[in-house]
């Protein structure tokens, strides 16, 4: 046998199965057609039917006439029949998740649901609420079909009834493995920073000011808000925060009997708008962040004091010294413990730098921070 002919014969097979992978395709009975022209609908009308353009027509398929359809993005809908509202009828549901166990979605004009479908074949609706009890609710029902991985057991109580959440849950069911469950937090971050001011080159030679050097270190508590929301690819998540910080600077400077002093006073939201990659470990969990940064100063005030026997000068405002809105990137490292099911307590290192958008203020801002704070 001549495998020098049979592994090109291989790679050319497999590498065509990877392309009709990623192409539109639909399948009968007796055919598996790929590369049709197939319209992506709303979820109601691709629940009812499949349409493709063809020559100029457009040809529609029911779920009677068709075993599945699917689209180059990976959603794939199957022809199945289900029992709901009390009638019994034929359906094109979406699959979410494959394997020992499938999930689907389907939606009509009256109603959003899921279906979880068991190794044996049979399809059993996933409400939200039972329909014979509206006090149990749907991770009642996943926990008690999901009872034999011990790994399912917190993942209940953090599962939302959305279609991401939903998938994700049971594709750790059928797998199985000692991973966490990503869900969505919020929760309070309190920290120390240090602010350094460097000067750009912009300061003017204005006698009021060349005496400064306008390198600048001060430090302040900082006190806020995130909210960090998985996205449900390879353990990252958005986290976006809002920090309050106040800072106050003060230079002071002799030139032979004369004392001069600038005193420059900020108080400074910070958003930070960053994606996290967090190790999924069970109970410590290490994540490193980058992302853009915005600073505003909602307060930002200078006061220049020049002090001379039998005189004094007080200038207030005349320039703007700091940016009132400044821009950068952040970049951090951290550290979670588990306390709870739904709790972590956290401290992280982050670094930030940040540039003022013209050509008129006279520093830029770095800053050194060291946070910690829980998340619910």
């Amino acid at each position: 046998m001549n495998f020098r002919i049979l592994l090109p014969a291989f790679a050319i097979c497999c590498m065509t199965i990877k392309l009709q992978g990623q192409r539109n395709y639909y399948a009968t009975a007796d055919k598996l057609v790929f590369g049709a022209s197939i319209i992506k609908d709303s979820d109601i009308q691709n629940a009812k039917l499949c349409q493709v353009r063809k020559g100029g027509k457009i040809l529609k398929f029911f779920p009677n006439e068709l075993k599945e359809f699917g689209f180059r993005n990976g959603t794939v809908y199957i022809s199945k029949e289900i029992s709901i509202s009390d009638s019994v009828k034929q359906v094109f549901l979406e699959r979410l998740a494959k394997g020992a166990v499938n999930l689907y979605y389907y939606r009509d004009e009256n109603v959003k649901t899921y279906f979880i479908e068991k190794p044996d074949g049979t399809l059993k609706e996933l409400p939200r609420y039972s329909y014979n009890n509206d006090k149990i609710k749907f991770s009642t029902v996943l926990s008690d079909l999901t009872s034999d991985c011990k790994y399912t057991f917190e993942a209940t109580k953090l599962v939302s009834y959305k279609k991401k959440s939903l998938a994700e849950f049971i594709k750790l069911y059928n797998s199985c493995e000692p991973k966490p469950f990503p869900f969505f937090k919020y929760g309070f971050v309190i920290g120390y920073d240090l602010t350094i001011f460097n000067p750009t080159k912009n300061i003017p030679s204005n006698l009021l000011l060349n005496i400064f050097d306008f390198r600048y270190t001060g430090s302040s508590l900082s006190i806020g808000l995130f909210i960090d929301q998985p996205v449900f690819i390879k353990n990252l998540s958005i986290h976006v925060e809002t920090t309050l910080t106040r800072n106050e600077i003060s230079d002071q400077k002799t030139a032979g009997s004369t004392k001069y002093e600038l005193v420059l006073k900020t108080s400074s939201l910070t958003i930070p708008f960053l994606v996290r990659y967090t190790y999924p470990s069970l109970k410590n969990r290490p994540y490193i962040n980058i992302g853009p940064i915005y600073t505003i100063n909602l307060k930002n005030s200078n006061s220049y004091v020049e002090t001379s026997p039998g005189d004094i000068i007080v200038l207030s405002d005349i320039f703007r010294i700091v940016p009132d809105n400044l821009f950068g990137f952040s970049i951090g490292a951290g550290f979670q413990k588990k306390i709870t099911t739904r709790n972590n307590l956290f401290l992280e290192m982050r670094f930030n730098k940040l540039y003022g958008p013209s050509t008129s203020e006279f520093l830029n801002k770095g800053e050194v921070n060291l946070s910690t704070g829980i998340n619910f």
